[in-house]
């Protein structure tokens, strides 16, 4: 939901706060490995994040996480009547890759990291994925910074 003219609050697992600045007040944001236009601004992961919420959290030009967040880090899941038919394992497929490769554009983490932590089996109990804690997301590079809402603020103004 928009809070204001380039700023947006979403509300994501816990909580996940986006801050994004306009391209015109932050100069203009691009992908950090492709040059493709981005929403610019940052982003503040204070709680927890899981599913959209990490391809929210990559979409900044800069993040913060606390040290006490998680990121919860899995593969597409669906829910309702599946049709188990060739065609809807390829398109559940190609859904996947679609945001493993934004993810990959928009993060300094590698797409083998991604998709092992994505995959793994012995991280949650009885599901497929990987939790990880604040300094996890900003080691692998999901997450740019471990910080405070007070360092994301400071950011937020150094970029205005």
């Amino acid at each position: 939901c928009t809070a204001g003219n380039g700023v947006f609050l979403i509300d994501v697992d816990v909580l996940t706060l986006q801050l994004s600045v306009t391209n015109q007040i932050a100069g203009g944001g691009q992908s950090r490995k492709t040059g493709a236009d981005d929403v610019g601004g940052f982003v503040l992961v204070i709680g927890g994040g899981h599913s959209i919420g990490i391809p929210l959290a990559v979409s900044a030009d800069y993040s913060f996480v606390a040290r006490s967040a998680t990121m919860t880090l899995h593969p597409i899941r669906t829910s309702g009547t599946l049709i188990t038919a060739e065609p809807t394992f390829e398109y559940m497929k190609k859904t996947q890759e679609r945001v493993v490769d934004f993810i990959v554009e928009h993060s300094h983490a590698s797409r083998d990291d991604i998709e092992t932590k994505m995959n793994c089996t012995d991280n949650m109990a009885n599901d497929v994925g990987t939790l990880l804690f604040g300094p996890e997301a900003a080691e692998m590079g999901l997450i740019d910074q471990v910080g405070s809402l007070s360092d994301a603020l400071k950011r937020l103004r150094q970029m205005i």
